[in-house]
C-alpha cells in the first residue's frame, strides 16, 4: 500500500508537471503570435504612411488603424523635398513593437546636368554646380564640372573626377514624346520672344511639317505667363537660343523645352544667353558659348569649345517638382515610445 502511494503521487507530480510545460508552450505560443502581429502591424502603419506620401500629402501628419485585437500607429514628418521620417509602433495582445524608417523619392529632374552621349569641355571659364550625370565619356579640361558625378555603365568614364559614383548599367533618358491633344500651335516663323502664355501648361508644338520655318529661336526678352509653358520641339527643327534671357529670374519649372530627334541631324546652339528653366533633349547635340542655366539640362552631346563658357546651377524649386517613386530607404527597430 506504501509503495502504490508513492507511484500514484509521482505519477499526480508528473501530471502536473507536463500540464504546467503545456501551459507555459501555449503562452510562450501566444506571446511569439502577438510579437509577429504587432511587427506586421507596424508594417502595415508604414505602407500607409508611404502611400500617402505616394499620394502628394507632405509636412507632417500622423494616422493609426485597428488591428484584430491590438491597433496601430504612424508619425510622418518631411525632412527636405525628397525625404520624409517615419515612426510607427503596432500593439497586439499587450505586445508592442516599433520602427524608424527614412522614406525617399526620385525627383523628375535630379540631374543640373546630364550627357547621354558624353561631352567635350575645351577650357569651360563657367561653373557647373549641383550633380552631373553621364552615360558617356567626359573629356574634360580643367576641374570636373558638379559637386558630384554618377558615372552609368560601361562607357562613361571622367579622367578628372575625383571621386564619382559608377553604376552598372546606362540610366534610361527616353526621347520625349510630344502630345496629341490639346496643344498650342508654334510661331509661323518658329521665332519666341517677348511674352509667352503658358495656357496652364497647354503644350506648345513645334512640328516641321506645320511650320515653315527651318528651325526654332529663341531671342531677346522671354517672359512667362500663366506657367508653365512647356514647348515640343520635334525632330527636323534646330534650336538656336541667341541674345536671349527666358524666364529670367522666374521659376525654373514654369519653363520647360523638349526637344525631339537624333544626334546626326538636330542640334542646340545657346550662346550669350540665360534660361531658367528645363531643357530636355538626349538625341541632341549641343555647343554653348556665354550660356547659363538655372534649373536642368539633359543633353545628347555637349561641346564646350575652347575659350567659351557654360554656367550651370540646380533650383531648390526643381528638387521638389514632381518627386515620385517613395520607397523605404532604411527601416530599424526600435523601442516604443
Amino acid at each position: 500500500m506504501p509503495l502504490a502511494m508513492v507511484v500514484l503521487m509521482l505519477v499526480t507530480l508528473l501530471g502536473v508537471a507536463v500540464l504546467a510545460r503545456g501551459q507555459n508552450s501555449m503562452e510562450g505560443a501566444a506571446s511569439a503570435s502577438d510579437a509577429a502581429a504587432a511587427e506586421a502591424g507596424a508594417e502595415q502603419g508604414l505602407a500607409e504612411a508611404v502611400a500617402r506620401i505616394d499620394g502628394g500629402e507632405g509636412g507632417t501628419f500622423t494616422g493609426r488603424g485597428d488591428l484584430p485585437d491590438g491597433e496601430y500607429r504612424y508619425e510622418v514628418s518631411a525632412v527636405d523635398a525628397r525625404s520624409f521620417s517615419v515612426y510607427t509602433e503596432a500593439e497586439v495582445g499587450g505586445v508592442v513593437r516599433a520602427v524608424d524608417a527614412d522614406v525617399g523619392g526620385r525627383a523628375l529632374y535630379p540631374y543640373t546636368l546630364f550627357v547621354d552621349d558624353g561631352a567635350l569641355f575645351e577650357g569651360n571659364l563657367g561653373r557647373i554646380s549641383g550633380r552631373v550625370g553621364s552615360n558617356g565619356p567626359l573629356r574634360i579640361t580643367g576641374d570636373a564640372p558638379g559637386d558630384a558625378q554618377d558615372l552609368f555603365g560601361r562607357s562613361a568614364s571622367c579622367d578628372v573626377c575625383l571621386d564619382p559614383t559608377v553604376l552598372d548599367s546606362d540610366r534610361d533618358v527616353p526621347v520625349p514624346q510630344p502630345p496629341v491633344a490639346p496643344v498650342q500651335e508654334c510661331p509661323d516663323d518658329g521665332s519666341f520672344t517677348g511674352i509667352i502664355n503658358g495656357r496652364g501648361g497647354v503644350p506648345i508644338v513645334c512640328d516641321p511639317a506645320l511650320t515653315p520655318a527651318a528651325g526654332v529661336t529663341f531671342t531677346e526678352a522671354i517672359v512667362v505667363v500663366d506657367g508653365p509653358v512647356i514647348i515640343h520641339v520635334l525632330d527636323g527643327l534646330d534650336v538656336d537660343v541667341v541674345d536671349a534671357a527666358v524666364n529670367a529670374n522666374g521659376t525654373s519649372s514654369d519653363f520647360q523645352l523638349f526637344l525631339g530627334g537624333d544626334r546626326s541631324s538636330n542640334s542646340l546652339t545657346m550662346s550669350n544667353s540665360r534660361i531658367d528653366g528645363v531643357i530636355y533633349g538626349p538625341g541632341r547635340v549641343s555647343s554653348a558659348d556665354q550660356a547659363e542655366i538655372v534649373g536642368s539640362f539633359t543633353i545628347g552631346e555637349l561641346l564646350v569649345g575652347r575659350g567659351a563658357t557654360l554656367s550651370i546651377r540646380p533650383s531648390d524649386e526643381l528638387a521638389a517638382y514632381q518627386v515620385s517613386g517613395w520607397q523605404v530607404a532604411s527601416w530599424t527597430p526600435v523601442a516604443p515610445r
